[in-house]
């Protein structure tokens, strides 16, 4: 009976984890790169994606590229315009302060699409996580879209240890070529894992349950 009674157990709490460690997704502003809205080019407004100190980057119409015979897909990952980072010498990127900050344990993704024109064939490029004081935690490593094709999916996660518990989150977008990248689709998700206490509290809550119910069918049996 004990052995029963554990085996239901452990299979009620495996069926509840995937609903305990569920994935949140954290703000990003102008993740698809929306705002200024262009019909060829635009800046980056600088209100919410910052530029790195060597950093040439904005917004183009994805519909004019595609007119221009720059991609074959006629749609961009998201909606109407793609991100940018010409091509320089140095560190190229643009980030984010995301306004939140890191709970150690938990896990953090942060993804973006990649694509590289025709006329930009070995575009490559990454994603990144940092602290807000600028220190690097954990990289996609390099991303390379297939020229004028469909954009390339990139993702880095990292779980957060003790020593960044509380510092603020930034997220990075960098081109990793000499030749033009364009992007799309930022998205910042979390993944926590619940405090011990939670799971022991369940757990026992469960034990409780299922002995009630086993407890109840004896009685109605002796009944």
């Amino acid at each position: 009976m004990r052995k029963q009674l554990a085996v239901t157990l452990l299979a009620i709490f495996a069926a509840l984890l995937p609903t305990l460690r569920a994935q949140t997704v954290i703000s990003i502003a102008n993740a698809g790169f929306e705002t200024p809205t262009t019909t060829t080019f635009a800046n980056l407004s600088g209100s919410d994606w910052q530029l790195g100190t060597t950093t040439s980057a904005g917004l183009l119409s994805y519909s004019d590229l595609y007119s221009a015979g720059k991609y074959s897909p006629a749609s961009a990952p998201g909606g109407n315009q793609v991100g940018f980072i010409n091509q320089q010498t140095g560190d190229n990127f643009i980030y984010q302060d995301v306004g939140v900050n890191y709970i150690a344990g938990a896990t953090y993704s942060f993804s973006a699409y990649f694509g590289a024109r025709t006329d930009d064939p070995s575009a490559t490029g990454s994603v990144r996580l940092y602290t807000t004081s600028g220190t690097l935690l954990a990289t996609s490593g390099v991303i390379t879209p297939t020229a004028g094709g469909s954009f390339e999916f990139g993702v880095v996660n990292y779980v957060a240890l003790a020593g960044v518990d509380g510092l603020g989150i930034r997220v990075v977008i960098a081109n990793e070529s000499l030749q033009q990248l364009n992007f799309d689709v930022a998205q910042l998700t979390v993944t926590a894992i619940p405090e011990p206490s939670t799971y022991a509290a369940i757990f026992g809550a469960l034990t409780l349950v299922v002995a009630g119910v086993r407890g109840h069918r004896r009685r109605n049996i002796a009944a």
